[in-house]
């Protein structure tokens, strides 16, 4: 089930390579530019931290140099990405930019010794991470990515959904506490170079966020907030964090975006670890569904595709009101290189329900899987809804 979604959004003159892959951006020259960090002295990457096992940061004399090795495995430790990370603050210099209330756009400038172009992902990060040896995407927006040409400066400018960045209780200011970048994969060790991290500032007010949806419809994933606000669980270990994705190649019904979930492969099983990691649409994407007045035989329903090879064969579905946990379905499966309906009518939701959590209350809907060994899964799922007899 589509819908229609108006954002109120001012025009802006830019030639972004976002999400489309370009890779030349200009920002607007007649907005206020921040220098946050040059890159350029040794003190400059005193703040800065390399995530990941393999790949170390240096000084150049183009800039922060970047080397991506091209080991998969290193100290016994699985690759997941390789990405530098770049606070918007730094306390021994007494530098704070992490208010981006009227911030428009991320920018800095990337060499690349690579023979060929390459893509670069550019996360902002919206609360303190564990400088550990994964990159944390559940404390992350979703990424913009960037192409970037061979043996030449390419500009990246990474432009700022003020609307979406999750508000603090209590805290006036929109916080982003920093920005990942992710390497790629490299056949053999690369450099790239950094420099000149800056923020453009608007006065234009936060963007309105128009997140209407039809009767009916939970969440379809066609517009970019929807994708935007979905949440990951990842039961406390890193290296279960699923990567989330709007895909608008592959749709249940050949309109709008999908989500794309790639399920990180991890330790142990879960029926003997006891995890579940998953993907939550939360109150931040219910908040204008209405569950009421649905009878007993009205479906919620969403489509489901995994592919022949790689694809996840095994899902779990929960509801909660807050914290309390009011539906647990047994497993659902997915039949490979084909989409399927998941369909359970509000009779079966609400079995175990009380008159505090119920189907008409839900405001958390996960959807999981067993934690499992070997190399990474991937499913999408699209249209979410609920389906009146």
């Amino acid at each position: 089930m589509k819908k229609t979604l108006i954002f109120f959004i001012t025009l802006i003159t830019v030639f972004c390579a976002c999400a489309c892959g370009k890779n030349e951006t200009e920002v607007r020259t007649d907005e206020r530019m921040i220098s946050v960090n040059a890159l350029s002295a040794p003190s400059d990457l005193d703040s800065v931290r390399m995530i990941g096992p393999v790949g170390k940061v240096t000084t150049s004399d183009k800039g922060a140099c970047v080397t991506v090795t091209s080991d998969p495995y290193k100290a016994g430790f699985k690759l997941d990405t390789t990405a530098l990370y770049l606070p918007f603050s730094d306390e021994r210099a007494e530098k704070d930019y992490t208010d981006f209330t009227n911030t428009e756009f991320v920018a800095f400038d990337v060499f690349s010794e690579s023979d060929e172009t390459v893509s670069l992902d550019v996360r902002l990060v919206f609360s303190d991470v564990d400088l550990g040896q994964a990159v944390n995407r559940s404390k992350c927006g979703l990424p913009q990515t960037f192409e970037i040409k061979p043996n030449s400066w390419n500009r990246v400018a990474y432009s700022v959904k003020r609307e979406l960045i999750p508000k603090t209780e209590g805290v006036p200011a929109l916080t982003v506490k920093g920005a990942y970048i992710e390497f790629p994969a490299v056949e053999n060790d690369t450099d790239f170079h950094l420099k000149d991290l800056r923020l453009y500032t608007t006065d234009k007010p936060v963007p309105a966020l128009s997140s209407a949806v039809k009767s009916g419809e939970i969440c379809s994933f066609d517009s970019y907030w929807q994708t935007e606000l979905t949440r990951v669980d990842y039961y406390w270990d890193t290296r279960l964090i699923p990567q989330i994705r709007r895909e608008t190649g592959i749709t249940s019904d050949g309109i709008g975006a999908s989500l794309k979930v790639t399920a990180k492969a991890g330790t142990a099983a879960g029926s003997v670890s006891g995890r579940y990691p998953g993907i939550l649409i939360g109150e931040e994407l219910l908040a204008s569904v209405d569950f009421s007045d649905y009878p007993d035989d009205a479906k919620l329903c969403f489509d489901l595709f995994a592919p022949k090879n790689g694809g996840i064969d095994r899902l779990f579905l929960s509801l909660y009101v807050g914290s309390t946990r009011f539906f647990n379905g047994k497993a659902f499966y997915a039949v490979p290189g084909q989409w399927t309906t998941v369909s359970y009518t509000v009779a079966e939701l609400n079995a175990a329900a009380t008159d505090d959590a119920n189907f008409e209350k839900t405001n958390r809907i996960f959807v999981r899987w067993s934690e499992f060994t070997g190399t990474d899964k991937v499913f999408y799922l699209d249209n979410f809804r609920v389906v009146a007899p």
